[in-house]
């Protein structure tokens, strides 16, 4: 029997190893999982943008993100968009279509490729773009007001080592 001085620090593999019956999960231990804060980390952020008083066209997390790269992207079509993003096509598409049908994005054919469509920032949008960035730096700034620069540094490495 393994023994284990458990404390509020304790990592899940710890806990488990400690129980008496491993496969018996605790809520406490669900909360604490990665995947778990990450989960409710992402609900806090997204909630924050997304409801922002500042947020006049009630663009969502993905759209804002979809018209940025737009706006910054020459030539692009709904796959570039999702390949940047790392996004599946579906959710670009209806990111796109949210975006078109709010008069902020146009698709037009790809002279080099009839087939294809390129996404195009409309001028509307290109007038909105730098309150539209306001907007998301703000609320990224309140979201990582609690952490230390250093503590946010940090958290940027550790997710990216993750998401790698």
């Amino acid at each position: 029997k393994m023994h284990f001085n458990l404390n509020r620090n304790s990592t899940v593999e710890e806990i488990v190893l400690a129980r008496k019956n491993p496969s018996k999960v605790e809520f406490d231990e669900i909360r604490d999982r990665v995947g778990f804060l990450l989960r409710r980390a992402h609900q806090v952020v997204r909630a924050s943008l997304e409801n922002d008083p500042k947020n006049k066209l009630g663009l969502t997390a993905t759209q804002h993100s979809v018209l940025t790269i737009i706006d910054t992207q020459d030539d692009i079509d709904q796959i570039g968009i999702a390949r940047l993003l790392d996004l599946d096509r579906t959710t670009t598409g209806l990111a796109i279509k949210n975006l078109q049908k709010n008069g902020l994005v146009t698709r037009e054919r790809d002279p080099k490729d009839r087939r294809s469509l390129l996404i195009k920032i409309t001028p509307k949008a290109k007038r909105q773009m730098p309150g539209i960035q306001e907007w998301a730096l703000g609320a990224h700034i309140r979201n990582v007001s609690k952490l230390t620069k250093q503590e946010q540094k940090t958290l940027r490495q550790l997710l990216k080592k993750i998401a790698d």
